[in-house]
């Protein structure tokens, strides 16, 4: 897990299977920030070890970034358009 422990992980969408994979992170000791439309789905990760974003764009620093929306549907509305590239 040391490759984690090195690079800032963000994860959005905490559904069934984005709560069980970032809580094995956070568990682990990753350095993990995770964003959810409904935040209080993903508050019980802040008891692991995770930081809640307020906003999706606070994981355009993050070196990692998973996506794990609930449904095609859903996910336009998971990232600004167009996605702030912090990073040159």
């Amino acid at each position: 897990m040391s490759a984690a422990k090195q690079s800032s992980i963000g994860w959005i969408g905490i559904g069934r299977m984005g709560y069980a994979m970032a809580e094995r992170l956070a568990k682990a000791g990753a350095d993990v920030t995770v964003w959810n439309r409904t935040r209080n789905k993903a508050e019980p990760l802040a008891a692991h070890g995770a930081k809640i974003a307020t906003q999706v764009s606070e994981l355009a620093n993050c070196d990692i970034v998973f996506v794990a929306p609930c449904s095609l549907n859903v996910a336009p509305s998971c990232w600004p358009r167009p996605f702030p590239a912090t990073r040159k």
